[in-house]
């Protein structure tokens, strides 16, 4: 009977320090997280970006003319998505999607460049595909875009 109840009580115990390391998982300031990694990154590459008040970092590596699109225009760009470390994760030609569609990093990003324009996108976590990650993305991580701006 002994035996039974020490068992019981170090599965409790296990099951408790797990839950604990889970909740304290769950509770990361990734807004903090994030823009550390994002300035350390540019800080480390000498790159001058500009921080948007959402927190996305940005800079227009090309002036376009013309108009800018909005956060509902249907748009046409050429990009390269990477990882911090240089891994090229997607990459499109000429592809057209409504920015409804997209991460919010685009639906705030793209808007910031006028048509022809191209735009270097520095995207948090929060931004991106957050704690859930997308098809080989992992989960809280940033993400960095080349965007030409081809049209919309």
């Amino acid at each position: 009977m002994k035996n039974w109840i020490i068992i019981l009580a170090l599965g409790a115990m296990v099951l408790l320090f797990s839950c604990e390391e889970k909740q304290q998982q769950q509770n990361v300031d990734w807004v903090s997280v994030d823009d550390k990694i994002i300035t350390d990154y540019l800080d480390d590459n000498n790159i001058e970006a500009k921080k948007h008040v959402s927190g996305l970092y940005y800079r227009i590596t090309q002036e376009g003319n013309g108009q800018h699109p909005n956060g509902t225009s249907i748009v046409n760009v050429n990009y390269k998505g990477y990882f911090l470390d240089g891994e090229v994760f997607d990459h499109q030609t000429s592809i057209e999607f409504p920015l409804t569609n997209v991460i919010q990093g685009w639906q705030i990003g793209i808007p910031l460049v006028s048509k022809g324009g191209s735009i270097q996108l520095f995207i948090p976590s929060y931004l991106a595909y957050g704690r859930q990650g997308n098809r080989g993305i992992p989960p809280n991580t940033v993400l960095l875009f080349d965007v030409d701006l081809i049209n919309f």
